[in-house]
């Protein structure tokens, strides 16, 4: 089937939904609310009309050259008032529609939650086009409909974007003389879908009778929205201190191909490009009289002929050298910059209010922040499960952020395939250098979350304290822990050394670990409840990992793949021997800073895996690869015996070097089976799911008489660096209370 183009590239503009011969192509909204094209596979007769006609694909009609004039332009007073701007656009409408001509542009839909493109040969229509609406129009079937006005020797005016106006032209394929085509400078296009929401919200869901992004009451340069409503409600805002034209003017709302627009530059793709005239004032402080300016750019022969139609009709106009359109116009010259936080507001946009999303992305609020060791050194296991736990809060609409954090393990420093890999698909928080960092981390989530991978580890806590454990997080916040690991069956460190870590665990709302045996760790150990949960890697769904596989690498294919972490000889006498017995080459990836999606691709490829990796082993189970997998003491083997017990796959686990036999390889899985287990593991993660994010926290009491023995207890390993934490002191009559890291210390006064 013909792919139109990339849909990151699509500007909505419609061409091809208006081209089709066979009515194959419908506008639909995405994840974001824009319009894009979809093809009905049955409907599609592969012409490839729709892919020809696409103006992302061809060369931009473009004039040769700059524009012939540039004028700053006035109409009456009275125009003005009701105009955006100098109200030229009116003037230009009306003489076409006085000789009979008709006119396209956007309109307010009835309930004013849609902008759409219509077509007018009235002149009482004409109100329904003026003005700006700051929202993408839907051009539906006008293009059509233009075509045919203009096969019958009718006079068009077309007003839209750029992108919309190179829509029409490569829609029609050839020029039209009785075609006048007018372009509105554009900062960007904002999402519909945000737009309907947002008025929905300020409006109380109330009728609304008027909407005007552009209110002049206070003047040109002091524009207001203005919403009313019939029961006689009134919304108004300055657009400099309003959330969605805020969010509209520093590119939070807009398409993404906005950011990389090849319409901007002056020359243009229309006859005229309208627009306001900011800064015009550098210029003549006389052009600016406070009820609004165009910007005239006539930008071919056929501008110049319509605009010497209306000059008679101008208060003013006045000649300016382009640098001025230019300064107050950038857009003239290059898009608009992509906001940081523009991806974080459309995942959550749908999930929360829109102004509460707009806010948080504004003050740069997240719904919260993960902790694990996504950044290890050497490990793609590690960044792995931290790209699958931020993904699958992401397929949630959650905008949750991995926790960056130095000197500890600082970015610079690392292997350059951990660091390319998360510049381009992890999303994380601020770069963190000290605790008063960390601290301030409350002011950006409510929520904390710490996990997957080994971040309960004995020895990782002693050296991570602050952050798996939380310490600086306030006791209003949620903690959870996230399919954490403890790495082993036992957990080696002092009594006092385990009252104090339970203490801190006990702070969590909720404790799920990746291994079975964790489950009963935190029992023991520790005195609480936690619940088995998955590796991430298991929970997204894996396509999320085949996107990086590429498909015409060949090196791996037909192969036996090694993800080796213990290169010992025995070990490497191993491997020698299975490539003896089965005449296969065998290639180890580990140890030679491949590329994190060339690690994925070579086990995608692979013909066999041998591993002694836990997530060597969860990619093999994904991928559905026969595999081995050697069982390391010293990393901790209670990680393998919970996958065993999970897939009943114990042939394919070997503690003995010997037992590495092609036989063993070859065995066959049944890997529907193993799909069924994932399936069933993910409805329990998604129930454990809703029961600790979606529900009311119900420990908080709990927590807050989380209290020490500080005489039992006097002595703290330094470890946990308690002293170099600032604590403040609580006297009553009775005890006195010290807070330390959030937790309340307690001893009797004597």
């Amino acid at each position: 089937m013909v792919e139109i183009t990339r849909i990151e590239n699509c500007t909505g503009c419609g061409a091809c939904f208006n081209k089709c011969p066979v009515n194959a192509i419908e506008m639909q909204e995405d994840r974001e609310g824009f319009l894009i094209p979809v093809i009905n596979k049955d409907k599609c007769i592969n012409c490839g009309l729709c892919a020809k006609i696409c103006p992302v694909n061809k060369p931009k009609n473009f004039s040769e050259k700059i524009p012939e004039e540039v004028l700053a332009a006035g109409s009456s007073d009275e125009i003005r008032k009701e105009s955006s701007s100098g109200g030229i656009f009116t003037l230009l409408a009306e003489y076409i529609l006085k000789n009979n001509g008709y006119v396209c542009g956007a309109a307010f839909s009835d309930d004013f939650k849609e902008v759409k493109h219509i077509i007018i040969n009235n002149p009482e229509d004409l109100p329904k086009l003026q003005k700006s609406k700051y929202v993408q129009s839907n051009t539906g079937k006008v293009f059509k409909e233009i075509k045919s006005l203009l096969d019958s020797d009718k006079t068009v005016l077309f007003s839209g974007t750029p992108c919309q106006v190179g829509g029409l032209i490569a829609f029609l394929e050839k020029p039209y003389k009785n075609l006048y085509t007018i372009d509105l400078l554009c900062h960007g296009a904002p999402s519909p879908d945000v737009w309907k929401r947002y008025l929905t919200e300020i409006s109380h869901n109330k009728k609304i009778d008027s909407v005007n992004f552009r209110n002049k009451r206070k003047g040109w340069e002091k524009i207001t929205l203005s919403v009313k409503c019939n029961d006689g409600y009134l919304f108004q805002e300055r657009i400099k201190l309003n959330l969605y034209c805020m969010a509209f003017l520093k590119n939070i709302i807009l398409r993404k191909c906005c950011t990389s627009c090849e319409y901007t530059k002056t020359q243009r793709v229309s006859d005229i490009t309208l627009g306001d005239f900011w800064r015009i004032n550098k210029f003549n402080k006389k052009l600016n009289d406070q009820i609004g300016t165009s910007m005239v750019l006539i930008n071919s022969g056929k501008g110049r002929e319509l605009f010497n139609n209306i000059q008679s009709l101008l208060k003013f106009q006045a000649k300016v050298p382009i640098k001025y359109a230019i300064k107050g116009n950038p857009v003239l010259v290059r898009p608009v910059a992509v906001h940081k936080n523009r991806d974080s507001f459309f995942r959550k946009y749908k999930r929360y209010p829109v102004q509460k999303a707009l806010k948080d992305s504004f003050n740069e609020k997240y719904d919260g922040i993960i902790a694990n060791f996504w950044d290890s050194y050497h490990n793609y296991g590690a960044i792995l499960t931290g790209y699958a736990i931020q993904q699958y809060f992401f397929e949630k609409g959650l905008d949750y952020r991995l926790l960056s954090l130095s000197p500890q393990r600082d970015m610079r420093k690392k292997d350059s395939f951990i660091r390319k890999f998360a510049e381009k698909n992890l999303v994380l928080t601020k770069h963190i250098k000290n605790k008063k960092d960390l601290s301030e981390l409350n002011n950006y989530a409510d929520v904390f979350v710490v996990g997957s991978d080994q971040i309960f580890k004995d020895c990782h806590l002693k050296k991570f304290f602050e952050e798996f454990l939380l310490p600086y997080t306030d006791f209003s916040k949620k903690r959870v822990a996230f399919s954490a690991s403890f790495g082993k069956d036992t957990f080696d460190m002092s009594e006092n050394e385990k009252y104090i870590i339970s203490k801190y665990l006990k702070r969590f709302d909720a404790i799920s670990v990746r291994e079975i045996s964790g489950v009963n760790l935190c029992e023991q150990e520790f005195g609480i409840n936690a619940e088995h949960i998955l590796d991430p890697v298991f929970l997204t769904d894996k396509s999320k990992f085949i996107k990086f596989v590429d498909n015409n690498d060949n090196k791996y294919r037909d192969k036996i793949v090694c993800a080796i972490l213990d290169n010992s000889q025995p070990v490497l006498n191993a491997i020698n021997n299975l490539k003896e017995e089965s005449g296969l080459e065998i290639v180890n990836i580990i140890g030679k800073n491949l590329p994190v999606e060339e690690f994925l691709t070579a086990i995608y490829s692979a013909k066999y895996i041998l591993t002694d990796s836990f997530h060597g082993t969860c990619f093999a189970l994904l991928f559905h690869k026969n595999f081995i997998t050697i069982e390391n003491e010293d990393r901790g083997s209670s990680r393998f015996d919970s996958l065993v017990y999970t897939f009943g796959l114990q042939d394919n686990f070997v503690k003995s070097l010997s037992e590495i036999k092609l036989n063993k390889l070859k065995q066959k899985i049944d890997w529907a089976n193993i799909d069924t287990i994932i399936d069933s593991e993910k409805e329990k993660a998604e129930k454990w799911f809703e029961k600790t994010f979606n529900q009311p926290r119900t420990n908080i009491d709990e927590m807050l008489s989380n209290e020490f023995d500080i005489m039992k207890y006097p002595k703290f390993k330094q470890n946990f660096n308690l002293k170099n934490f600032l604590f403040s002191i609580e006297k009553n009559k009775i005890r006195t209370k010290i807070r330390i890291l959030g937790i309340r210390f307690s001893f009797k006064r004597k």
